[in-house]
Protein backbone atom coordinates (compact mmCIF):
# COMPACT_ATOMS: atom_id res chain seq x y z
CA UNK A 1 0.00 0.00 0.00
CA UNK A 2 1.39 3.37 -1.05
CA UNK A 3 2.01 5.84 1.77
CA UNK A 4 0.59 9.36 1.48
CA UNK A 5 3.06 10.78 4.01
CA UNK A 6 5.19 13.66 2.77
CA UNK A 7 8.87 14.38 3.27
CA UNK A 8 10.99 17.48 2.62
CA UNK A 9 14.73 18.19 2.81
CA UNK A 10 14.68 19.12 6.49
CA UNK A 11 12.67 15.98 7.21
CA UNK A 12 15.38 13.94 5.46
CA UNK A 13 18.00 15.49 7.74
CA UNK A 14 15.86 14.79 10.83
CA UNK A 15 15.30 11.21 9.68
CA UNK A 16 19.05 10.69 9.13
CA UNK A 17 19.81 11.89 12.67
CA UNK A 18 16.99 9.92 14.31
CA UNK A 19 17.64 6.66 12.46
CA UNK A 20 21.44 6.83 12.80
CA UNK A 21 21.14 7.29 16.54
CA UNK A 22 18.36 4.72 16.50
CA UNK A 23 20.80 1.88 15.79
CA UNK A 24 22.72 2.74 18.97
CA UNK A 25 19.42 3.13 20.84
CA UNK A 26 18.27 -0.30 19.68
CA UNK A 27 21.58 -1.94 20.67
CA UNK A 28 21.39 -0.48 24.19
CA UNK A 29 17.78 -1.62 24.57
CA UNK A 30 18.77 -5.16 23.55
CA UNK A 31 21.55 -5.12 26.12
CA UNK A 32 19.09 -4.03 28.81
CA UNK A 33 16.71 -6.84 27.84
CA UNK A 34 19.47 -9.47 27.89
CA UNK A 35 20.84 -8.14 31.19
CA UNK A 36 17.48 -8.35 32.95
CA UNK A 37 16.82 -11.83 31.51
CA UNK A 38 20.27 -13.08 32.59
CA UNK A 39 19.84 -11.71 36.11
CA UNK A 40 16.39 -13.24 36.27
CA UNK A 41 17.83 -16.67 35.41
CA UNK A 42 20.12 -16.26 38.41
CA UNK A 43 17.18 -15.37 40.64
CA UNK A 44 18.27 -11.73 40.91
CA UNK A 45 15.65 -9.04 40.34
CA UNK A 46 17.05 -5.94 38.65
CA UNK A 47 15.36 -2.84 37.26
CA UNK A 48 12.08 -3.88 38.88
CA UNK A 49 10.22 -0.77 37.69
CA UNK A 50 11.78 -0.90 34.21
CA UNK A 51 13.36 2.52 34.39
CA UNK A 52 16.53 1.68 32.44
CA UNK A 53 14.69 1.44 29.13
CA UNK A 54 12.71 4.61 29.80
CA UNK A 55 15.87 6.61 30.53
CA UNK A 56 17.54 5.17 27.44
CA UNK A 57 14.59 6.32 25.34
CA UNK A 58 14.78 9.81 26.85
CA UNK A 59 18.53 10.09 26.21
CA UNK A 60 18.01 9.14 22.56
CA UNK A 61 15.29 11.80 22.35
CA UNK A 62 17.58 14.41 23.93
CA UNK A 63 20.30 13.86 21.34
CA UNK A 64 17.86 13.78 18.42
CA UNK A 65 16.17 17.03 19.45
CA UNK A 66 19.49 18.80 20.01
CA UNK A 67 21.14 17.62 16.82
CA UNK A 68 18.07 18.25 14.64
CA UNK A 69 17.48 21.77 15.97
CA UNK A 70 14.13 20.74 17.37
CA UNK A 71 14.57 21.62 21.03
CA UNK A 72 11.41 23.40 22.24
CA UNK A 73 10.96 26.31 24.60
CA UNK A 74 10.09 24.60 27.91
CA UNK A 75 8.48 26.63 30.69
CA UNK A 76 7.33 25.55 34.14
CA UNK A 77 9.67 22.54 34.30
CA UNK A 78 10.70 23.38 37.86
CA UNK A 79 7.12 22.66 38.93
CA UNK A 80 7.73 18.95 38.29
CA UNK A 81 11.00 18.98 40.22
CA UNK A 82 9.34 20.77 43.14
CA UNK A 83 6.33 18.42 43.13
CA UNK A 84 8.44 15.24 43.15
CA UNK A 85 10.46 16.55 46.09
CA UNK A 86 7.43 17.13 48.32
CA UNK A 87 5.40 14.02 47.43
CA UNK A 88 5.61 11.36 50.18
CA UNK A 89 7.22 8.06 49.13
CA UNK A 90 3.91 6.29 49.68
CA UNK A 91 2.13 8.57 47.19
CA UNK A 92 0.94 7.21 43.85
CA UNK A 93 2.74 8.29 40.70
CA UNK A 94 1.90 11.51 38.89
CA UNK A 95 -0.50 11.55 35.94
CA UNK A 96 0.95 13.78 33.20
CA UNK A 97 -1.73 14.83 30.70
CA UNK A 98 -0.97 16.64 27.43
CA UNK A 99 -2.73 17.70 24.25
CA UNK A 100 -1.69 15.70 21.20
CA UNK A 101 -1.15 16.85 17.61
CA UNK A 102 2.24 15.45 16.56
CA UNK A 103 4.64 12.53 16.99
CA UNK A 104 7.03 15.09 18.47
CA UNK A 105 4.79 15.43 21.53
CA UNK A 106 6.31 12.26 23.02
CA UNK A 107 9.97 13.40 23.22
CA UNK A 108 8.80 16.87 24.24
CA UNK A 109 6.94 15.47 27.24
CA UNK A 110 10.02 13.41 28.15
CA UNK A 111 12.20 16.53 28.10
CA UNK A 112 9.73 18.51 30.21
CA UNK A 113 9.57 15.77 32.86
CA UNK A 114 13.33 15.09 32.85
CA UNK A 115 15.46 12.38 31.26
CA UNK A 116 16.33 10.82 34.64
CA UNK A 117 12.70 10.17 35.58
CA UNK A 118 10.87 6.85 35.26
CA UNK A 119 7.35 6.96 33.84
CA UNK A 120 5.18 4.97 31.47
CA UNK A 121 3.49 6.26 28.34
CA UNK A 122 0.08 4.94 27.33
CA UNK A 123 0.38 4.30 23.58
CA UNK A 124 -1.66 2.58 20.90
CA UNK A 125 -0.69 -1.05 20.37
CA UNK A 126 0.05 -0.54 16.65
CA UNK A 127 3.27 1.22 17.62
CA UNK A 128 4.71 -2.11 18.80
CA UNK A 129 5.09 -3.01 15.11
CA UNK A 130 7.32 0.00 14.38
CA UNK A 131 11.01 -1.02 14.22
CA UNK A 132 13.09 0.13 17.22
CA UNK A 133 10.15 2.07 18.67
CA UNK A 134 8.33 -1.17 19.40
CA UNK A 135 11.37 -2.47 21.27
CA UNK A 136 11.58 0.79 23.24
CA UNK A 137 7.94 0.53 24.28
CA UNK A 138 8.36 -3.11 25.27
CA UNK A 139 11.66 -2.89 27.21
CA UNK A 140 10.37 0.02 29.29
CA UNK A 141 7.09 -1.85 29.92
CA UNK A 142 5.06 1.09 28.70
CA UNK A 143 1.32 0.52 28.49
CA UNK A 144 -0.29 -0.21 25.14
CA UNK A 145 -3.96 -0.25 24.23
CA UNK A 146 -5.92 -1.63 21.29
CA UNK A 147 -8.77 0.84 21.06
CA UNK A 148 -10.94 -1.66 19.17
CA UNK A 149 -10.73 -4.23 21.97
CA UNK A 150 -12.66 -3.89 25.21
CA UNK A 151 -10.43 -6.53 26.80
CA UNK A 152 -7.33 -4.50 25.92
CA UNK A 153 -8.88 -1.34 27.36
CA UNK A 154 -9.59 -3.11 30.66
CA UNK A 155 -6.02 -4.44 30.79
CA UNK A 156 -4.66 -0.94 30.10
CA UNK A 157 -6.72 0.42 32.98
CA UNK A 158 -5.46 -2.27 35.38
CA UNK A 159 -1.83 -1.83 34.26
CA UNK A 160 -2.13 1.91 34.74
CA UNK A 161 -3.50 1.50 38.26
CA UNK A 162 -0.68 -0.92 39.09
CA UNK A 163 2.06 1.47 38.00
CA UNK A 164 0.46 4.45 39.76
CA UNK A 165 0.08 2.49 43.00
CA UNK A 166 3.75 1.47 42.70
CA UNK A 167 4.70 5.13 42.58
CA UNK A 168 5.49 5.20 38.84
CA UNK A 169 4.08 8.13 36.87
CA UNK A 170 2.02 7.88 33.68
CA UNK A 171 2.04 10.08 30.57
CA UNK A 172 -1.21 10.21 28.64
CA UNK A 173 -2.84 11.94 25.70
CA UNK A 174 -6.51 11.91 26.72
CA UNK A 175 -7.68 12.92 23.23
CA UNK A 176 -6.67 9.40 22.19
CA UNK A 177 -5.28 10.42 18.81
CA UNK A 178 -3.55 13.35 17.15
CA UNK A 179 -5.55 16.45 16.34
CA UNK A 180 -5.30 17.16 12.62
CA UNK A 181 -5.67 20.93 13.01
CA UNK A 182 -4.01 21.30 16.42
CA UNK A 183 -7.26 22.18 18.21
CA UNK A 184 -8.04 20.46 21.50
CA UNK A 185 -10.40 17.52 20.97
CA UNK A 186 -12.79 15.59 23.20
CA UNK A 187 -11.20 13.59 26.01
CA UNK A 188 -11.49 9.88 26.66
CA UNK A 189 -12.14 8.82 30.26
CA UNK A 190 -9.37 6.34 31.10
CA UNK A 191 -6.65 8.64 32.44
CA UNK A 192 -9.06 10.51 34.70
CA UNK A 193 -10.60 7.31 36.07
CA UNK A 194 -7.11 6.08 36.99
CA UNK A 195 -6.15 9.36 38.66
CA UNK A 196 -9.43 9.53 40.59
CA UNK A 197 -9.16 5.89 41.69
CA UNK A 198 -5.60 6.22 43.04
CA UNK A 199 -5.71 9.84 44.18
CA UNK A 200 -2.83 10.70 41.84
CA UNK A 201 -2.20 14.37 41.15
CA UNK A 202 -2.50 15.47 37.52
CA UNK A 203 0.08 17.70 35.86
CA UNK A 204 -1.29 19.20 32.61
CA UNK A 205 1.24 19.95 29.86
CA UNK A 206 0.30 22.32 27.03
CA UNK A 207 2.18 21.82 23.75
CA UNK A 208 1.89 24.70 21.28
CA UNK A 209 2.43 24.72 17.50
CA UNK A 210 3.62 21.12 17.22
CA UNK A 211 1.05 20.57 14.47
CA UNK A 212 2.95 23.16 12.41
CA UNK A 213 6.32 21.57 13.16
CA UNK A 214 5.20 18.06 12.20
CA UNK A 215 1.78 18.00 10.49
CA UNK A 216 -0.07 14.68 10.57
CA UNK A 217 0.50 14.06 6.84
CA UNK A 218 4.28 14.54 7.08
CA UNK A 219 6.52 11.69 8.23
CA UNK A 220 9.08 13.94 10.00
CA UNK A 221 9.29 17.59 11.13
CA UNK A 222 9.24 20.07 8.25
CA UNK A 223 11.36 22.80 9.88
CA UNK A 224 13.33 23.60 13.07
CA UNK A 225 11.22 24.03 16.21
CA UNK A 226 12.82 27.30 17.33
CA UNK A 227 11.69 29.15 14.23
CA UNK A 228 8.01 28.56 14.98
CA UNK A 229 8.50 28.53 18.05
CA UNK A 230 7.27 25.29 19.64
CA UNK A 231 6.49 25.78 23.33
CA UNK A 232 5.91 23.21 26.08
CA UNK A 233 4.38 24.58 29.26
CA UNK A 234 4.16 22.53 32.47
CA UNK A 235 1.26 23.64 34.69
CA UNK A 236 0.78 23.48 38.43
CA UNK A 237 -0.39 20.07 39.71
CA UNK A 238 -4.13 19.47 40.11
CA UNK A 239 -5.34 17.50 43.11
CA UNK A 240 -7.91 14.80 42.32
CA UNK A 241 -8.90 13.83 45.88
CA UNK A 242 -12.37 15.14 46.68
CA UNK A 243 -13.21 15.88 43.02
CA UNK A 244 -15.57 14.02 40.71
CA UNK A 245 -14.39 12.77 37.34
CA UNK A 246 -16.33 15.52 35.54
CA UNK A 247 -14.80 18.20 37.77
CA UNK A 248 -11.29 16.86 37.11
CA UNK A 249 -11.82 16.87 33.34
CA UNK A 250 -13.18 20.42 33.37
CA UNK A 251 -10.22 21.76 35.36
CA UNK A 252 -7.68 19.93 33.18
CA UNK A 253 -9.24 21.18 29.94
CA UNK A 254 -9.33 24.78 31.11
CA UNK A 255 -5.76 24.54 32.36
CA UNK A 256 -4.47 23.11 29.08
CA UNK A 257 -6.32 25.79 27.10
CA UNK A 258 -4.88 28.58 29.25
CA UNK A 259 -1.43 28.09 27.67
CA UNK A 260 -2.49 27.17 24.13
CA UNK A 261 -2.67 29.78 21.34
CA UNK A 262 -6.03 30.85 19.93
CA UNK A 263 -5.50 28.61 16.90
CA UNK A 264 -5.43 25.53 19.16
CA UNK A 265 -8.42 26.38 21.31
CA UNK A 266 -11.53 24.18 20.93
CA UNK A 267 -13.75 25.19 18.02
CA UNK A 268 -16.34 27.88 18.79
CA UNK A 269 -14.70 28.34 22.19
CA UNK A 270 -16.58 25.34 23.60
CA UNK A 271 -14.88 22.75 25.78
CA UNK A 272 -14.98 19.41 23.94
CA UNK A 273 -16.15 17.28 26.87
CA UNK A 274 -16.03 13.48 26.54
CA UNK A 275 -15.67 11.22 23.56
CA UNK A 276 -17.60 8.19 24.78
CA UNK A 277 -16.75 6.02 21.76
Amino acid sequence: KKSNLKLNLFGCYYGFVAISLGFIWFAVLKCIRLWTLAMGKLGITVDEKKGAGIRTNAIWGWFVLRLSYNWPLITGKKRVQKLLKVLPESSPGVMYVANHCSWMDIPYIAMSIGIRKNYKIIAKSELLKVPILGEAISVGENITVDRSSRKSQVKTYKDGLRWLKDGVSLCTFPEGTRSRDGRLQAFKRGAFKMAEKTGAVIVPISISYCHILNPVDWVFPVRPARGIPVRVHVHDPIETVGKTEDEIVEVVQKTLCSALPESQQPKDGKMPGYDIS
